[in-house]
């Protein structure tokens, strides 16, 4: 097989990231908003690192920012 057409460790890495790392971050942030808004009598803060990762894609966006427009009505925060 020529050298060209192999892939690189690099990129089956990256190819790898891609795949699993935005529905994970997706998940972690949906069960950080469900636990963040569970409890009104305590305020919740949920803090997210690296935030572009979530909201590079519409579905992460629009639950990063229905955690941060319900935070006031369950007495959280993002």
């Amino acid at each position: 097989m020529p050298a060209s057409s192999r892939p690189s460790p690099a990129r089956t890495s990256l190819e790898f990231e891609k795949v699993l790392g935005r529905p994970l971050m997706y998940l972690i942030a949906a069960v950080a908003r469900e636990t963040v808004m569970k409890e009104k009598s305590e305020f919740g803060v949920a803090v997210f690192d690296e935030c572009w990762w979530l909201t590079s894609s519409d579905e992460g966006l629009e639950l990063f920012l229905e955690l941060m427009r319900d935070g006031r009505k369950h007495y959280a925060a993002a």
